[in-house]
């Protein structure tokens, strides 16, 4: 679990992971991690809402919390490093809140991953970044035949994703 909000650590959720590493991910840092600025939404520190994006909608770009951050392929490279694994299959839950693209890309590009599917909510890429991300992302994940299913907080989301990882289990 990557969770950039270090104020949302302490909720009992963080203590099933295997591993929470307190960042957020920027592939716009001139360096592999940095210090950036996490925009509160909804006026409430413990929004999943919070962007590092001061463009997205429901943020002041005025209230804020610093936050270390780490850039994808970085990333990529610290979860390779610790599996030490050859070559992985892999699904992504993400709700990064418009990180989302830079992360499916980066994930798809990596020599040792096989990305299998994408879990989460694809949306904050069309406010953020705009319709043309948003439809490319798209165009890219239909052409590399990797699979996206909304999964969220709505449980009307859940059938169909728990579908995909019991389809993928054993294979």
């Amino acid at each position: 679990t990557v969770e950039p909000n270090l104020l949302l650590l302490n909720k009992k959720i963080f203590s099933n992971a295997d591993i929470v590493l307190p960042l957020a991910i920027d592939d716009r840092l001139k360096n592999d991690i940095e210090i950036v600025k996490l925009y509160i939404a909804n006026n409430d520190n413990y929004s999943q809402g919070n962007s590092i994006y001061k463009n997205k909608g429901n943020v002041n770009q005025n209230r804020f919390k610093y936050t270390p951050a780490i850039n994808s392929k970085k990333l990529i490279d610290l979860i390779l490093d610790s599996l030490r694994i050859k070559k992985i299959d892999m699904i992504l839950r993400l709700n990064c809140e418009g990180a989302e693209d830079d992360l499916i890309y980066n994930f798809s590009e990596a020599k040792d991953i096989n990305l299998l599917g994408v879990l989460g909510s694809l949306k904050d890429i069309n406010e953020i970044k705009g319709k043309n991300s948003y439809d490319k992302l798209f165009n890219f994940l239909e052409k590399n035949k990797i699979k996206f299913l909304p999964f969220s907080g709505d449980i009307s989301t859940w059938l169909e994703a728990h579908k995909f990882i019991i389809s993928l289990i054993g294979k």
